[in-house]
């Protein structure tokens, strides 16, 4: 008889269909069951090819350094809906110490892209980039379901549709720069992603936070990303190229390629400020740009109208109040999309920072209006102020500009403040000046209508105490709250009269003077272990689960890792596990308090009296970031000792049989391997936004003098 070999295949739901899963981590503990399933069924199968644009990445210094897996052709990546494709580019900074990775997916049907920001760090760019694809490949479906895709069609346009485009931003830790990824898919199949870095000095977006950034690029070859603003009341549509564009009518001004100025939204009317080919003597020579560099030259174009006429030309107005324009022999003339034209432009992104540039114009002999038989344009006239042969280095025609686009580099569009995440950070300055008052004016006194009481539930909440109860304890700040209040009475200097009692080495002295904290802790995990076997009961692995789940989501998940070192440090070495102290050094914890008090007052005494955008949001940063820091650090007094001592206790204890011991080493293991897992679990931007700054206080980081010492 035939042995017959069943076969099996990892599938994942999405929505009422099942889809083939390669590489699943994810698997059911349930038992085995029949059941109808719809598979989703491709009979194309769908491939996405991405073309890079990383023209701006230089100017701060940051190039692509490595890939996984190395399949981009020169800026071309292709994906595959078969597989489930993932591919991680890395992109390291040679003046900033940060280094980030774009991962540019397909899940489910779907494309995603992703960022990922990381200090610097000793591993090598490939190794990173697989570090980062194992951690986005187990996480994809999130970034998955946050990928936007919208399209509709123009209104008073009778060409095309409007693909909008996408941004997201994330902020390089320790720094005032930022990854910028510009997202926007063409057509089906062909998507652009730009990697650009910018400053940014604080209360950003996350990660996750997709935003429409441009709409209308028109789709055509320009230089570099642009945004482009439609007029309702003053448009003019022709075909440039083949391409339906809408272009404006240059009425009161005279108007070359180049010039920049302001676009007044509400009268669909431009502004010149100057030109950029005309300030390319005022850069600085080291940047090296040539005027007569022939990569500057204006791009000539095809003017036509909706019936491919393109002697005498007549514009279609749509919804305009403007009569239509009739053109004779037009001229159309484009910024080049060069390597050299997008870095002149990013050259000029901190001094021309949300300025509108003019990127197209259409020159001709003479045009007229269709409510008119005359002429309205002088025939072969020089313009007045300058000839447009002077708005690039090298044009030489004399004609008048009579109509002109224009569109807002993406590397001039400066990002506002995320107004969610300056709420928030007033939020937790308020509730810290509350907890202070509190301390200083003990009784009725509140801050803002916030007592006291009502601030530590506040900060308990954002670092998860109610959770870690069953692990730590209960956490009270009080000696939290003792420092705050020897600060504002005796200084910053005075040190605490009795420090408590430090322990020594268990290995050797594990008989010392018990801790009523731990002994709790330690009972409450040993209930939750089974006494004669080293697994832990499904119903109390899922409890640790959801309660680890539950710390990872808060500014406390610095707890957890503190017991998956101190595991670490066990199972590696039992000398390294000895040689780690349970002590917490109570002096230097409390200088960093006190020093952080100092450091948060003057800088608060500076935000009330800026009044420069940039200065206020890398303040705001700078001192919320350096309260939750502070108020971590008052946990850490009351608690940092606890999870060694803990697994020391659990493990170490003389008073069970070796048996005993290795039964609860391994169910003790299995917990920490939950918390592992809840760590890899993926934060929503709020988190992350706090803990990056949270670190850059840690770390020493201000995002205020970051800022002035460019």
């Amino acid at each position: 008889m035939q042995r017959q070999i069943l076969l099996t295949i990892d599938l994942e739901r999405h929505e009422s269909n099942y889809y083939r899963s390669f590489g699943a981590t994810n698997v059911s503990q349930e038992s085995p069951k029949f059941s109808d399933l719809y598979l989703a069924c491709h009979r194309d199968p769908k491939c996405c090819n991405i073309m890079l644009d990383e023209r701006t990445m230089t100017h701060y210094g940051f190039t692509r350094c490595g890939a996984f897996p190395p399949v981009i052709n020169d800026d071309c990546v292709a994906l595959s809906s078969l597989t489930s494709d993932l591919i991680v580019v890395v992109y390291a900074g040679n003046r900033v110490k940060a280094r980030f990775a774009v991962g540019l997916g397909y899940y489910l049907g779907k494309q995603w892209v992703h960022v990922v920001c990381d200090e610097a760090g000793d591993s090598k760019p490939e190794d990173y980039a697989k570090e980062v694809h194992a951690q986005l490949w187990n996480a994809r479906e999130k970034p998955a379901s946050h990928m936007p895709h919208e399209s509709h069609r123009l209104l008073w346009s009778p060409f095309r549709t409007e693909v909008d485009c996408y941004i997201k931003h994330a902020h390089l830790p320790r720094s005032i720069y930022a990854a910028k990824i510009i997202y926007g898919e063409w057509k089906e199949g062909y998507t652009t992603v730009t990697i650009d870095v910018e400053q940014c000095t604080g209360c950003c977006y996350g990660p996750f936070k997709w935003r429409t950034t441009a709409n209308a690029t028109d789709c055509l070859y320009m230089s570099g990303f642009l945004k482009i603003d439609s007029a309702y009341n003053h448009g003019h549509w022709l075909l440039v190229d083949g391409v339906e564009v809408q272009l404006l009518e240059c009425i009161s001004q005279k108007i070359a390629l180049g010039d920049y100025g302001d676009w007044d939204h509400d009268n669909e009317r431009f502004r010149r400020d100057g030109n950029i080919f005309e300030d390319i003597p005022s850069l600085p020579d080291q940047l090296g740009i040539d005027t007569e560099n022939s990569a500057h030259r204006p791009v000539e174009r095809m003017i036509s109208d909706v019936n491919g006429t393109d002697d005498v030309v007549k514009t279609f107005t749509g919804l305009s109040t403007s009569p239509a324009l009739v053109l004779r022999r037009p001229i159309g003339l484009s910024l080049p999309n060069s390597l050299q034209l997008v870095q002149l432009l990013k050259t000029l992104s901190t001094r021309l920072a949300d300025k509108y540039l003019v990127t197209t114009i259409v020159l001709c002999s003479a045009y007229s209006t269709t409510n008119s038989s005359s002429e309205r344009a002088e025939k072969n006239k020089p313009a007045e102020s300058r000839p447009s042969g002077t708005q690039s280095p090298s044009t030489k025609l004399c004609n008048t500009a009579i109509l002109y686009g224009i569109a807002q580099p993406q590397v001039w569009r400066r990002d506002a403040a995320d107004n969610e995440r300056k709420d928030s950070f007033e939020e937790i300055r308020e509730q810290f000046h509350a907890l202070l008052n509190s301390v200083r004016f003990p009784g009725n006194h509140s801050t803002a209508g916030k007592s006291g009481a009502e601030a530590k539930k506040f900060f308990s909440d954002m670092f998860g105490v109610e959770y870690l109860r069953s692990y730590v304890g209960d956490i009270t700040f009080e000696e939290f709250t003792s420092i705050l209040e020897r600060h504002s009475s005796r200084g910053p200097s005075t040190p605490k009269d009795t420090p408590p009692a430090k322990c020594g080495n268990l290995a050797d002295n594990f008989e010392a003077v018990q801790d009523p904290r731990v002994d709790a802790v330690v009972e409450k995990m040993l209930k939750v272990m089974r006494r004669e076997r080293p697994n832990l009961e499904p119903s109390n692995r899922e409890k640790i689960k959801r309660e680890a789940v539950s710390i990872s989501q808060t500014l406390g998940f610095r707890v957890l890792k503190e017991f998956v070192a101190a595991d670490a440090r066990l199972h590696c070495s039992s000398a390294a596990h000895d040689k780690a102290t349970c002590n917490v050094d109570y002096d230097r914890y409390t200088t960093g308090i006190s020093s952080g008090l100092q450091q948060i007052e003057s800088s608060q005494a500076k935000l009330d009296a800026s009044s420069d955008e940039d200065e206020k949001r890398a303040l705001a940063e700078d001192i919320t970031g350096k309260i939750l820091w502070l108020c971590w650090l008052g946990i850490f007094l009351e608690v940092g000792h606890v999870p060694k001592k803990v697994i020391d206790r659990i493990v170490r204890d003389k008073k069970v049989s070796y048996q005993v011991a290795e039964t609860r080493g391994r169910a003790l293991h299995e917990n920490i391997e939950i918390f592992q897992e809840a760590l890899a679990e993926p934060v929503k931007d709020d988190q992350a936004h706090l803990r990056r700054i949270m670190a850059d206080a840690e770390a020493g980081t201000s995002k205020y003098d970051l800022l002035h010492s460019l």
